[in-house]
């Protein structure tokens, strides 16, 4: 879903420009503001305690889907006050946002239901679900692009894609997986929504920091910069897709090796680190090189100044990498009031950076904010599931894959410079990438045995898909 909604960011920026497709990107950031209190870190308990014993599905689902109803309804009847009364937008940009506010309902149940496919470690309705539901997206809203319609139609677009994904994951569920027990339990449940509230804080935090930098450029520099910082931050949301992907298959994982057998548990966590800096890194470096061309591809002349805000944002794709292993250890150790407090310091940290250097740098200074606050999270984060839950050091392999960076960059430089089409640049540039980790013995045999089944598995999820 959010790499359909990227696709149509592009496309609505390529036909109508920076301040409409702003407007879009505007209208989008309030969803997981409000969102995220909604999920009330009902996910995350549900796919931790479900992975763990699956006979606790039907009494979990039941609970947290007519819980989480009622707290989004709440909220998005708060944001229309907050909207209207508070933030007084002008009518056609408050109807853009409103409109797509609505998706934090459906929103709220389409998440719960993600949360029981990776409890129950079987991944492929999720993709099915969003393959669906992502291509309907697009297809529709490529077509209201067409006929002329801006960020009002879209947003309609994005409301009735999230509608119709709700189905699809009730029909699964109820087919599937055990039914739902529609029973509130409020004397079980009172005390265990006091327990996930560091998980709301953590929601929240980490939401209001990665879109806060939105509202502030609105706010001083208006729909125009927006769209520009947004034209950037749609390839980083995309990219971002892939530590959402790993956190995903992982945590269930996690959550049972850790009771069951700490030694597994450490041996997962120190090859996640490995591979995600061995994937991120080479992607980082090549689409960084990249960034002008790619630009002027994806949109139009107008959007060139997003070029270096993508070349600085891709530093914040390689630090959410390997800060999934850190983050999702203390959730599984059950550390999450740990990881509260750092977030409400991060995104403190991200608000007060965004409110120094964007009146000095414009859209650079809402980049490096998010370069700034990512980093402190993840190096804070990094130590504490170092000396609270792992224990372990992370030094296998690390300099096979700085050779094999450097050879990248060396190569497409030298591409660059011999005039290749940059595509062939990139892709000599990963290739060199490639072959010096394999030269330098940077993937252990039972690493490799590891990436085949993964290779394998990711072949058999794309058969079902057809």
């Amino acid at each position: 879903m959010r790499l359909s909604t990227t696709l149509l960011f592009i496309l609505l920026s390529r036909r109508e420009g920076a301040a409409e497709s702003g407007l879009f990107a505007l209208a989008l950031t309030f969803v997981p503001l409000f969102s995220q209190i909604a999920y009330w870190g009902m996910d995350q308990i549900l796919t931790r305690e479900v992975a763990r014993n699956r006979t606790l599905a039907a009494q979990y689902l039941g609970n947290f889907i007519l819980i989480r109803l009622t707290l989004s309804v709440l909220l998005f009847s708060g944001m229309v006050v907050f909207v209207l009364a508070v933030l007084k937008y002008p009518p056609y940009q408050a109807a853009v946002v409103l409109v797509a506010g609505v998706t934090v309902i459906f929103d709220s149940v389409n998440n719960l239901c993600q949360a029981l496919y990776a409890a129950f470690e079987v991944i492929r309705y999720q993709a099915l679900t969003k393959f669906l539901v992502g291509g309907l997206q697009i297809a529709v809203g490529g077509l209201v692009l067409l006929k002329g319609g801006g960020a009002l139609a879209l947003a309609i677009v994005v409301t009735i894609a999230n509608c119709i994904a709700l189905v699809v994951n009730s029909l699964i569920v109820y087919r599937r997986f055990p039914h739902p027990i529609w029973r509130i339990q409020w004397q079980a449940w009172i005390p265990q929504l006091r327990g996930m509230f560091p998980f709301v804080l953590i929601g929240v935090f980490y939401t209001i920091e990665y879109q806060m930098d939105t509202l502030i450029l609105n706010q001083l520099q208006g729909p125009s910069a927006v769209g520009i910082y947004n034209a950037a931050t749609a390839i980083l949301y995309g990219l971002l897709l892939l530590p959402q992907a790993y956190r995903t298959a992982v945590f269930p994982v996690l959550s049972r090796l850790y009771l069951a057998h700490n030694e597994r548990f450490v041996w997962v966590y120190k090859k996640s680190f490995k591979f995600m800096l061995l994937i991120s890194l080479p992607i980082a470096l090549a689409i960084g090189l990249a960034a002008y061309p790619l630009i002027q591809l994806l949109y139009t002349a107008d959007f060139n100044a997003a070029a270096p805000v993508l070349q600085v944002l891709l530093i914040v794709f390689v630090v959410n990498m390997i800060n999934v292993p850190s983050a999702r250890a203390l959730i599984v150790a059950n550390l999450q009031r740990m990881a509260a407090p750092l977030q409400g310091i991060t995104m403190t940290l991200n608000i007060g950076l965004n409110l120094l250097l964007i009146p000095r740098l414009g859209v650079m200074g809402a980049s490096w904010a998010r370069v700034g606050s990512a980093v402190v999270y993840f190096g804070v984060t990094f130590m504490l599931a170092d000396s609270q839950v792992v224990r372990c050091r992370l030094t296998s392999g690390l300099w096979q894959i700085s050779l094999a960076s450097v050879g990248l960059v060396v190569v497409t430089l030298g591409a660059n410079a011999l005039n290749w089409w940059w595509g062939f640049a990139a892709i000599a540039g990963l290739a060199t990438y490639v072959g010096l980790l394999f030269l330098a013995r940077g993937i252990a045999s039972d690493e490799q045995l590891v990436l085949r089944e993964i290779w394998l598995h990711q072949r058999r999820r794309i058969s079902v898909l057809r």
